[in-house]
């Protein structure tokens, strides 16, 4: 491959064996990058590279017939209209149409059924197509997109429909009882890892540390075990350990610094978080035919770096009770990222940045304040509040 053209996406972050994708990654000859926002893929690049930002969803897309909208799917299959409200950040950045349509006029040959110009100048005659291919499904789109809630992608199998050749659903026989015939093991100490996302991030990107689904908050480097794999391992909880992946190619793919957390999981796997845990999964180990990545069934194994590692303290209001614990870490992260925002606005209008920044100063003082006094309440002797 000589070149990327990505649309958006963390594309370098998101695929696995990431130790020898960046390798090769940067050989490419040409590496191209349309954005909204700076990600680590923006830093691992090609020969010649560019970064071109574009009008993001939720700013103002004016086009020849007027302000434009968009729709967007969500994880329930809902299609709904999004209407940007913010002015763009810059008057040269272009809608992800135009670039698309721009790239199309400069590379491919006319074609008189495809007015690039006027799908540009008006989205809904994009729309309009797309209901014209897709009738069962997308009729009446450029109406339907403005209902409250939007309107469901029709998904037959949810209502009991099957399109098959037999009108029943098909079950595929698998070749073999092994799941994982191309990393097969039967050492106990090998694991299987099974890569998560917390409930605070989207894809590659990570909002925040704190996973309420599973009670860990602070950290994601961690790595979840049955608590009889970690008595079986000669482990304990805190541990400092690498993962080491258990493949035949050689390869030597690994992931140091993480800690032992006992969790409901069951005996035999372990559980790390995605994107974090990709440099464990080789990029030959996929689906057949699909060819998404296996990443729920990594054989791995689990090497101590050290003595036990420190008791840590709760962190998380599941397990400390403090309704406070989560605002005060994140209002310190904000604090950290706004610094830097902080002194540019500083530079613009100091009467104003010194305005927010003790407004914040104070937000963030009397949230701790209120904290330590709930732990020394908590704490014997402590005051009863």
């Amino acid at each position: 491959m000589r070149g990327f053209f990505g649309l958006g996406g963390n594309f370098v972050r998101a695929v696995p064996d990431r130790g020898r994708i960046e390798p090769a990654w940067r050989r490419m000859r040409l590496t191209v990058q349309v954005a909204t926002k700076l990600n680590r893929s923006h830093l691992i690049h090609g020969e010649v590279t560019y970064i071109l930002p574009c009008l993001g969803r939720i700013e103002r897309d004016w086009q020849a017939s007027g302000r434009q909208a968009v729709t967007m799917e969500d994880s329930t299959a809902c299609i709904h209209g999004s209407l940007g409200l913010h002015p763009p950040a810059g008057p040269q950045l272009r809608s992800e149409p135009a670039i698309i349509a721009g790239v199309a006029k400069a590379t491919l040959p006319s074609n008189p059924r495809i007015d690039w110009d006027a799908w540009v100048g008006n989205y809904a005659l994009v729309r309009d197509a797309i209901a014209e291919t897709y009738p069962d499904i997308f009729r009446d789109f450029n109406e339907r997109m403005w209902q409250p809630g939007g309107f469901h992608r029709d998904l037959p199998a949810r209502h009991r429909q099957w399109k098959t050749k037999t009108g029943k659903a098909n079950f595929v026989t698998p070749r073999s009882l092994d799941e994982d015939a191309d990393m097969a093991s039967s050492d106990r100490d090998v694991l299987k890892l099974i890569t998560l996302r917390s409930n605070d991030q989207f894809n590659t990107t990570v909002y925040g540390y704190n996973d309420r689904f599973r009670g860990i908050h602070g950290t994601r480097t961690v790595v979840l075990m049955n608590r009889n794999d970690i008595d079986r391992l000669r482990l304990q909880e805190g541990d400092e350990v690498t993962l080491v992946t258990e493949a035949p190619d050689g390869v030597d793919r690994r992931l140091r610094g993480l800690s032992v957390v006992a969790y409901d999981i069951p005996e035999g796997c372990c559980g790390g978080y995605y994107p974090e845990c990709n440099v464990l999964v080789p990029v030959w180990h996929h689906a057949e035919r699909a060819k998404v990545p296996a990443a729920k069934a990594v054989p791995v194994r689990i090497l101590r770096q050290g003595g036990a590692g420190p008791k840590r303290s709760a962190s998380s209001d599941l397990v400390s009770g403090n309704l406070l614990g989560d605002v005060a870490s994140d209002l310190a992260r904000a604090v950290e990222v706004g610094a830097e925002l902080g002194l540019r606005q500083l530079r613009r209008s100091p009467a104003k940045a010194a305005l927010a920044m003790g407004a914040a100063g104070l937000a963030l003082w009397a949230v701790l304040a209120a904290r330590r006094r709930i732990g020394e309440a908590g704490r014997p002797g402590g005051r009863d509040r």
